[in-house]
């Protein structure tokens, strides 16, 4: 076999969160898996306040900084800025002055 007919992808199974238990599916060739997750991790899970907490996991707390609050303050209106602040309080702790900072930008 010749190296440029070599492939460099990766393979990949998508994984989603559940608060069901973890397993893994198999529908034809297509492997997904589940993995549970706690509470706090699903908050808002499916809206955009979900893809809001989840953004900020990502980031993580220690690189959260003015420019990240703007962009995802920008990306909200004032119906997601409300569901934000009620959801809030059932995320990690190091979330709250964030989200407060985010809901305070207009």
């Amino acid at each position: 076999m010749r190296d440029e007919c070599l492939s460099t992808q990766v393979p990949s199974n998508p994984t989603y969160m559940t608060n069901g238990p973890t397993r893994t599916k198999k529908v034809g060739q297509q492997v997904f898996q589940f993995r549970n997750a706690s509470p706090k991790t699903l908050v808002g899970a499916g809206s955009k306040t979900g893809t809001v907490f989840q953004a900020l996991r990502y980031v993580g707390k220690d690189r959260v900084d003015d420019q990240v609050i703007s962009k995802i303050a920008r990306a909200l209106d004032a119906k997601d800025r409300a569901q934000l602040a009620k959801q809030s309080r059932h995320v990690p702790a190091w979330m709250h002055p964030v989200v407060e900072q985010i809901i305070a930008r207009v």
